[in-house]
């Protein structure tokens, strides 16, 4: 099993990630457990060259459904012991470039992992469970 610490700024998690399809990009994630479904800023869905495969319904902070590109991608989060790679489908974030993130990391990937926390040295720890 293999750990991935997550930062804490500002009372925000965050963590490095890959996101990719044909080209790789490293990104800086928001971690969302609000978030049902893992969203990408479009700057990022341009420049790996991703493909829209339809559109899903997503809530904005109004609570107001709206429809937003969805593409598949490959994630990669970098473990101590090699990398955590998922094929999902992700969102295209709207005004993504006002976040200071590129990825809003959801649910549907972080229900997959296990949190570890340390109060000692209030640390905060993804548990791969390869």
């Amino acid at each position: 099993m293999g750990f991935c610490k997550v930062k804490n700024e500002n009372r925000q998690l965050s963590m490095d990630l890959s996101v990719r399809f044909i080209k790789e990009v490293q990104c800086k994630a928001l971690v969302d457990t609000d978030t049902t479904m893992t969203g990408v800023a479009p700057h990022i869905i341009k420049n790996i060259q991703a493909i829209k495969i339809g559109s899903v319904p997503i809530a904005n902070l109004h609570n107001e459904v709206e429809q937003r590109e969805k593409y598949k991608v490959l994630l990669g989060i970098d473990f101590n012991d090699g990398q955590y790679i998922q094929n999902i489908q992700v969102f295209m974030l709207k005004g993504a470039d006002n976040l200071g993130y590129d990825v809003l990391l959801g649910m549907d990937v972080l229900e997959k992992l296990q949190f570890t926390y340390t109060p000692q040295n209030k640390t905060l720890l993804f548990e791969n469970l390869k």
